[in-house]
C-alpha cells in the first residue's frame, strides 16, 4: 500500500513539474500573411510581414559565407500607424535633400536611415541597432524608392 503511494506520489510529481517546462513554451508572433520578401534564399533577404496580432515586422538578414556569420536584424512595429508613420519618415527623406543620417528611437533599438545621392536617384541604406549593443549595427543593402514601396505595400 505504501509503495502505491510513493508510486503515485512521484508520478503526481512528474507530471506537474513535465507540465511546468513545457509551459514556458509558447509562440510568441505568429505570421499573418508577407506583405514583401525580396532576395529570397540568396545571400542577402529584407522583407515584411503582417502578425496576427496586427503588429508589423522589417526583417533584413546578410549570410556573409566568406566570414560564415549571419547578420540579422529586424524591426517590429506596434500598429499600421507605425507602420505608416515610418513609411513616411522614409520617402520624405526621399523627397528631401539628407546629408546627415535620419536616426529614430524604436524603444528597445534605433533605426538609421543613410540616404546617398546617386545619378539620377536617391538611395536608401537602412542600419538597426539595440540601445545595449549600439556599436553592432545591422546594415541592409541600398534601397530605392521602389523598393520601398514593395516593403510597405504601397
Amino acid at each position: 500500500m505504501k509503495s502505491n503511494y510513493f508510486i503515485l506520489l512521484f508520478l503526481l510529481i512528474t507530471i506537474s513539474t513535465t507540465g511546468g517546462i513545457y509551459g514556458q513554451v509558447r509562440v510568441v508572433e505568429k505570421a499573418e500573411r508577407e506583405i514583401y520578401r525580396s532576395g529570397k534564399n540568396t545571400a542577402y533577404e529584407i522583407g515584411s510581414f503582417e502578425l496576427k496580432n496586427g503588429q508589423r515586422k522589417i526583417y533584413f538578414r546578410d549570410c556573409n559565407e566568406k566570414e560564415n556569420k549571419l547578420s540579422f536584424g529586424e524591426v517590429i512595429l506596434q500598429s499600421q500607424q507605425d507602420f505608416d508613420y515610418l513609411y513616411t519618415v522614409i520617402t520624405d527623406g526621399f523627397n528631401q535633400k539628407v546629408d546627415l543620417p535620419i536616426k529614430i528611437d524604436l524603444g528597445d533599438s534605433y533605426l538609421f536611415l543613410h540616404y546617398d545621392k546617386v545619378i539620377g536617384a536617391t538611395i536608401l541604406q537602412i542600419g538597426h541597432a539595440y540601445k545595449n549593443t549600439p556599436y553592432k549595427k545591422m546594415l541592409s543593402t541600398t534601397l530605392s524608392k521602389k523598393d520601398i514601396n514593395k516593403l510597405f505595400e504601397k
